[in-house]
């Protein structure tokens, strides 16, 4: 596959991931329940997101040549978030008072990693 294939898989699954985020935000802000209607889907839209982050941020890390190599300060600083955006639904779900915070970290963790790649910081 080609480097282009990946970039664009990476940012689909950007993409799906944070639209799971956000469904699943806007959801608990608007149902009482805990389990609201189409609390699976929106798990599932995050859940296939994150897979494709994952799976095309280690082909372009193939396709770069990084394998095999230390990471520089720019990829741990994403995979640390990649950990944390794979958490956010939880904090959402379990913890009422951080969905406003969740809601607006999410955001800003993304802009975070994608001006550390652009800039490699």
């Amino acid at each position: 596959m080609s480097y282009q294939f990946y970039k664009v898989l990476h940012i689909i699954g950007l993409v799906l991931a944070a639209g799971g985020v956000g469904a699943i935000i806007l959801q608990m802000q608007l149902s009482t329940e805990r389990n609201f209607p189409k609390k699976k889907w929106a798990l599932a839209v995050h859940g296939v997101g994150m897979l494709l982050i994952f799976v095309a941020g280690f082909g372009l890390m193939a396709r770069t040549g990084m394998v095999g190599q230390d990471w520089p300060f720019w990829l741990n600083l994403k995979m640390g978030i990649w950990i944390f955006f794979a958490a956010a639904p939880s904090l959402a779900m379990r913890a009422p008072k951080a969905r406003l915070w969740v809601w607006w970290v999410v955001p800003a963790t993304l802009l975070v990693a994608i001006y550390s790649v652009v800039y490699k910081i």
